[in-house]
């Protein structure tokens, strides 16, 4: 009993550690950026850009991809 009552607990305990480092993050990454990026607005709109940079949509070929042998993959494999 004693280790079902310690271990059904863990994934709370996980889940609360990881939403404490997300909020802190955004305590503490404005430091990580201004030692990064220096100071600023700026600073801070490079930061951003060189983050969340977008790619621009590919349009689909119509062609399937060729498929790739296993046994050539798993040859490979063995011999690495």
């Amino acid at each position: 009993m004693h280790n079902l009552l310690s271990v059904l607990p863990l994934p709370f305990h996980l889940m609360i550690t990881y939403s404490g480092l997300i909020f802190l993050m955004f305590t503490t990454l404005p430091v990580l950026i201004g030692a990064s990026y220096s100071t600023g607005e700026d600073a801070r709109q490079r930061f951003l850009d060189e983050v969340f940079t977008s790619h621009a949509a590919l349009a689909p070929a119509g062609t399937s991809a060729p498929l790739t042998s296993l046994s050539a993959l798993l040859s490979e494999a063995e011999a690495r």
